[in-house]
């Protein structure tokens, strides 16, 4: 994962310094909690311990019912998205990120009815090396915990690109380690920031 310049994330509009996207979060849902990413500072974990993060079907606490109503019923996924949605300055995402990413995961406890579901991210078919949003939600559509680690960048897929030591998968995420100024797109590439 790659810490964005700020501005840089998917996000529509102007996005709000991640800080106080945390803190209006908390605000809606009291004791929310983030797990920061060690190197880049980003959301890796988000969860409420005293409950959940929305209400059943989605609706209330940290979801709004204006952001639900705009994904389609009919997504199976749509407290999720909608959620990524109206936290996209803490995520550094919006939903549309979710195009760049294929479901992996997708089951049900039989005894307790929580579903996770997780989507890897790609590029160009090729997995980004452990680039996953994971979410788990509740038999009755509430939203449990949402754990995300998706290369975030405004313009993905980009469309310049550099070279950077031998191809392998492994070397996205050194990428960004080594060089935090560079984005990964892909094995072995990196892209240099507009």
């Amino acid at each position: 994962m790659c810490a964005n310049p700020p501005g840089e994330g998917l996000s529509t509009g102007e996005p709000a310094p991640p800080r106080a996207a945390e803190l209006a979060l908390q605000e809606r849902v009291p004791g929310a909690r983030v797990s920061k990413h060690q190197i880049t500072a980003t959301p890796r974990w988000v969860s409420a311990p005293r409950g959940f993060l929305t209400g059943p079907q989605g609706v209330g606490k940290g979801l709004s019912r204006q952001h639900l109503e705009a994904v389609s019923p009919a997504d199976p996924n749509r407290v999720v998205k909608a959620f990524v949605n109206e936290h996209s300055a803490l995520f550094g995402h919006d939903a549309t990120a979710f195009e760049s990413a294929r479901v992996s995961r997708d089951s049900v406890s039989p005894k307790s009815g929580l579903r996770t579901v997780a989507w890897q991210q790609e590029l160009e078919g090729i997995e980004i090396h452990e680039a996953i949003l994971s979410a788990n939600l509740t038999r009755n559509q509430e939203l449990v915990t949402v754990g995300d680690a998706f290369v975030k960048s405004r313009r993905w897929p980009p469309t310049k690109a550099i070279p950077v030591e031998k191809a392998s998968v492994q070397s996205i995420s050194l990428c960004s380690a080594r060089w935090p100024w560079l984005q990964p797109i892909s094995a072995g590439l990196c892209r240099m920031p507009n």
